[in-house]
Order: structure tokens, then C-alpha cells, then sequence
């Protein structure tokens, strides 16, 4: 693919198109809660109406951040409960909020750490002042889309036809019956999920956000539509502090109609890698285990005695780890390119994942060549 058409994938949103993004949000919340009110009276003024509006705005926005989405015919319940009914489930939503899921050990840990968090140089100079980045992927034709062909060889080589790709129908040879494509490609799991996130498919925009938010870090299989190890009740979750701390990045894929991403569709890590050769050499040490006295020895004499380079714009590279929930193939092609364009400023050699982060199936070393581009795994 050439660059110029690596470009077309994304798009990064300025401060106002980001206000704009948020605006809509609340209007969306504005726009349920203006159905449900009922209309001035003799017994029920506009103050009275203005002020109950505030509550069930509130409601709904708080809603949104536990997650939760509120029926029409419910939401004109707790209406009919008056301000004091609101207003009592508010609270129920801010405790739910304000609960911490981290045990206290742990949560110490991740505020130790964040505290002494650095950030990669180019990391500091594109992020600015902000904490996210919010990127809109690009529109794709159904016909542009890679999964549609590959969904539709398929299934053509088993003697059926794409009629409505959107909708997920496809026909047999004669054009007499409909089957769910679904269906016709459940016996390929890969090919399956690749289709059920298809963004060509999808009637909603799609966003990409990049954050180093501490919550957004801490948060990246907690509270989320996914789980993973990362947890807070999961198998690893005392490794979160040190990938927190750490240059790590998140990126979220998000619906247009959750600016604040509170319920993201799918995550993945940007893991630094450092080509600083103390640092590579202490991180060899750090993630082998030590079988003697000698090797403890020369670790914490290089530890000691080796003076490490200062961080330079070349000398961190991201690795994508893995992708959790219900991701895309244009959700991580977005990513990579993003630290193409952005966050690296590559050098011939070798980078090293640092040995306290957790690797999670990515590989320790890699490897850059004259081409000066870092090798990003697939989908």
C-alpha cells in the first residue's frame, strides 16, 4: 500500500471536532430526555420542568459511564418517580462510579507509579497538553472492504452469493432462497469475527482513540466489554502498575456516540521498545530468570555502574499488542499507521521490549531494517 493511500485511514480530529463530538453526545442525552418530559401545566411550570430535565440528563450521562443503557419505558418510570426518585438513583450511580475495583495494594502500586511516569519524546510533542487523541477512521465501500472479498470467495466456492452484505444475506445460485452469511461462514471463526466487525457494515462512525490517561490505562480490561488477565480481578493483575507507569499507550475503537469512551468496542497496547543498549542489557536481565549468585551479581553491577543514555526521538518504538473485544482489521491498520506518522522516528538496529512489561505474546526483540519500519504483527 503506498503512503499516500496509508493516509486515507485515518483522520486526526482537531480540538473543535472533538467539542463537536462531545456536543452531539449531550444533545443525543438532551433529545431522550425532552420525550420523556411531560408538558407544562397549571401544576407543572417550566421551572419545574427545566429543573427535572437537569436531573434526567444527569441520569442518562451517568448511565452511559456505569455502562448501562436506559429503556424508554423505563426512563419514563423513574420521570413519573419525580426529582426525589432521580435524584435517588443518581446516587447510586455516583457510588457505583466512585467504587474503586483495584485492591488497595494494588491501587497504591498504580499511583506510585503513574506519578514517575515518562513519556517517549514524540509521544510528549504529539500529545501536547492533551491526554487522548481521537482519530476518525475512514470510510470504506463495501466493495473496498478486504473481508468482503475474502467473505464472498468463501462462500461463491460453496455455491452461494452475496445479496445484501450490510444486512448479512447472501443467495444461493438460482436467487429463489436467502441464507445469513453468518451462518454460511460460522465453520471459520476467523473469517466470522472479521465479518461481524466489518466497519462497512457498520450505520454508526467509528473513532480510534489514543490515550495515556491514568484511568484509561488502568481501565483497559476493567469496566469494559471484554476481560483479560489485566483485570482487576484478573490472573496478572499486579503487572497493570508497572505498564501504567511505563510509556505504554492505549488505543480504544469507539462509536460516535461514545466520545467519552465508556463502553469501546475493543483495545489494544502500544508497548514501548527502547534501542538504547544499557537498557536493552538491563531488560535481557529483568525478564530472564537468575540461576546464580554470578548473574545476580552482574546485574545489579551493570545496574550500578552503567550510566544510561538519555531518551532521544529514535530511541522508543510501540509494538500493537493484542486486540480485545470486538476489533477490526482497519481499527489496528489505523494504530500502526498513527506511529508511522507520529511516534516513530526509527534507527537501523534492533529495539527491546522493556522486560517489566508484560509481554502478552509479543516478542522481546525486534528488529528494524534500512527500510526504517518497525514490524508490526498482524491482525
Amino acid at each position: 500500500m503506498e503512503q499516500q493511500d496509508k493516509r486515507k485511514i485515518y483522520e486526526r480530529l482537531s480540538t473543535s471536532q472533538i467539542d463537536v463530538l462531545h456536543q452531539k453526545f449531550m444533545d443525543g442525552i438532551a433529545a431522550r430526555t425532552e420525550k420523556v418530559l411531560p408538558e407544562c401545566s397549571d401544576n407543572f411550570s417550566a421551572q419545574a420542568r427545566a429543573a427535572l430535565g437537569e436531573k434526567v440528563n444527569e441520569m442518562l450521562l451517568l448511565a452511559k459511564r456505569c455502562r448501562e443503557d436506559i429503556a424508554p419505558k423505563k426512563l419514563e418510570e423513574f420521570v413519573e418517580t419525580g426529582i426525589k426518585g432521580i435524584e435517588k438513583q443518581n446516587r447510586s450511580y455516583k457510588k457505583q462510579i466512585k467504587k474503586d475495583p483495584w485492591r488497595w495494594d494494588v491501587r497504591r502500586a498504580l499511583n506510585k507509579k503513574f506519578n514517575k511516569r515518562a513519556e517517549a519524546p514524540l509521544a510528549a510533542a504529539t500529545f501536547g497538553d492533551d491526554e487522548r487523541i481521537y482519530l476518525k477512521l475512514a470510510t470504506v465501500s463495501v466493495e473496498e472492504s478486504a473481508t468482503y472479498c475474502r467473505v464472498a470467495d468463501y462462500i461463491e466456492c460453496r455455491g452461494y452469493k452475496i445479496c445484501d452484505y450490510i444486512k448479512g444475506y447472501a443467495t444461493d445460485t438460482s436467487g429463489k432462497q436467502n441464507f445469513k452469511i453468518g451462518k454460511l461462514i460460522k465453520d471459520n471463526p476467523i473469517l466470522l469475527r472479521l465479518f461481524n466487525v466489518d466497519e462497512t457494515r457498520a450505520s454508526v462512525g467509528k473513532y480510534v482513540v489514543i490515550s495515556r490517561n491514568k484511568q484509561d490505562l488502568e481501565r483497559m480490561s476493567t469496566g469494559r466489554g471484554w476481560s483479560s488477565c489485566m483485570a482487576a480481578d484478573g490472573m496478572f493483575k499486579a503487572r497493570v502498575p508497572n505498564i501504567v507507569g511505563s510509556m505504554t499507550l492505549v488505543a480504544y475503537l469507539i462509536n460516535a456516540n461514545d466520545p467519552e469512551v465508556n463502553d469501546p468496542l475493543a483495545r489494544l497496547l502500544l508497548k514501548p521498545c527502547d534501542n538504547r543498549e544499557v537498557r536493552n542489557k538491563k531488560s535481557a536481565y529483568r525478564s530472564a530468570f537468575f540461576h546464580s549468585m554470578r548473574q545476580h551479581f552482574n546485574h545489579f553491577a551493570l545496574c550500578l555502574t552503567a550510566k544510561e543514555e538519555p531518551l532521544h526521538s529514535s530511541s522508543i518504538a510501540f509494538a500493537a499488542g493484542a486486540t480485545y473485544g470486538l476489533g477490526s482489521q482497519n481499527f489496528r491498520l489505523a494504530v500502526n499507521q498513527f506511529c508511522d506518522d507520529h511516534l516513530h522516528e526509527l534507527e537501523e538496529g534492533h529495539y527491546m521490549l522493556h522486560g517489566e512489561i508484560y509481554a502478552d505474546g509479543l516478542p522481546s526483540r525486534y528488529d528494524v531494517g534500512e527500510d526504517k519500519m518497525f514490524p508490526q504483527r498482524g491482525f
